[in-house]
């Protein structure tokens, strides 16, 4: 008998299965809110400006299709520690495969060299997160970032810390537009909770998907990465990525940034990611880091890539608004948690059941996760009443 198969699952998470189905969805009126993907206001997929004359500039050029070394390409890097941090931050990095690829060098990298080894993942949070994590061997916990009731307060959250996470643990943060809720802190909220991991010597991992997404302000999305970089000499890692920012979904680029408690232990640090990466992929691929550094290193191509992440937020505010404004027009119930959260999407579970949320997919072809996660890329003014119009018939 084959034992081929002993153990495995095939299952995908929900996110990927959910897509799946809607794909196989054959009612030509369907919408799609579960993938955070950028749209153009007629739902087209939207490429940057500053990327297609990146590829002008790439192309344009001698081809060099030798290998990256192990860590990555050199400026890419450079680049990306400027944009992030400074050139003369303690960080470190390397070139990752997306922002996934970061959160498994640093799942990994914790395995090999941290005691001890739980991380507390905030709940909700990205469904991927406890996977990445338990795959590489770690145990998972997990702190509450919202309430039962799916409001936000800094009270609750720095209660939850204290008494959920041991000492001498390891926290996960996300740095801006948090998924899934939107809710985001300020400076001096940050400040306190920086503040509360270091009393308990907690080991920070960040994850940072969506920077210029939470606000359009690359400042004050960067607000986490400058407090830790602020703080000399404290062990954290951060992981990046430009899937969302540039528009490089299938390009997969991104870095992991890392420091010690000195900078031997951060060399050391990166003599582990080189064994990791050397017998996982052996090194990265270019396209993307060629795109990544060609607009960063272009003052022009710089201040367009800004302009367009500016125009998207500025889309984003405007969907919220639309959306808050047809839903309490139309629905006699409070739904300003959709313009007090940021990001890609609306954490509607406050005001939107599961079993609403099954009704709008299986009567009305609107698909979004269960936990109503929605995805604020697949509405425009010309389908937010068809979904207010599908919330109305659900509640019916």
């Amino acid at each position: 008998m084959s034992r081929l198969y002993k153990g495995i699952t095939t299952s995908l998470d929900s996110i990927m299965h959910l897509n799946s189905v809607f794909l196989k969805d054959v009612r030509s009126n369907k919408i799609n809110l579960i993938i955070g993907s950028y749209r153009t206001p007629a739902g087209k997929p939207y490429v940057f400006k500053c990327v297609e004359k990146a590829l002008e500039i790439i192309n344009s050029k001698a081809k060099n299709l030798e290998y990256l070394t192990i860590t990555g390409d050199q400026e890419y890097l450079d680049a990306s520690k400027r944009l992030y941090f400074s050139k003369d931050s303690q960080f470190d990095n390397v070139q990752s495969l997306s922002g996934t690829g970061a959160l498994s060098l640093a799942a990994n990298l914790i395995k090999k060299t941290l005691i001890p080894q739980t991380i507390y993942l905030p709940n909700p949070t990205w469904e991927n997160h406890g996977k990445v994590f338990a795959s590489a061997g770690l145990n998972i916990g997990s702190y509450d970032y919202i309430d039962e009731y799916g409001n936000f307060s800094l009270h609750n959250l720095e209660r939850s810390i204290k008494t959920s996470i041991p000492h001498n643990n390891i926290i996960l943060l996300h740095a801006c537009a948090h998924n899934p809720t939107g809710y985001d802190l300020s400076l001096n909220e940050w400040m306190d909770i920086v503040d509360i991991c270091v009393t308990k010597n907690l080991f920070i991992v960040v994850d940072m998907a969506y920077l210029g997404f939470a606000s359009g302000n690359l400042k004050k999305d960067l607000t986490l990465l400058k407090l830790l970089d602020n703080i000399n000499s404290y062990p954290s890692l951060v992981c990046t990525s430009y899937a969302k920012n540039f528009g490089l979904y299938s390009k997969r680029v991104g870095n992991l940034f890392f420091r010690g408690e000195n900078s031997e232990e951060t060399i050391n640090m990166k003599d582990t990611l080189r064994q990791i990466i050397r017998t996982s992929y052996s090194s990265p691929p270019s396209d993307g880091s060629n795109i990544v550094k060609t607009i960063l290193l272009n003052e022009e191509l710089t201040h367009l890539w800004k302009s367009e992440l500016n125009d998207i937020n500025k889309h984003y505010m405007h969907i919220r608004r639309e959306l808050r404004r047809a839903l309490e027009n139309g629905i006699n119930k409070d739904f300003s948690s959709i313009t007090k959260q940021t990001g890609m999407f609306w954490f509607g579970q406050k005001e939107i059941s599961t079993e609403l949320v099954h009704r709008m997919r299986d009567n009305h072809g609107i698909y979004f996760l269960d936990n109503a996660r929605i995805s604020l890329a697949g509405l425009n003014d010309h389908n937010i009443p068809m979904f207010v119009e599908s919330l109305q018939k659900s509640m019916k």
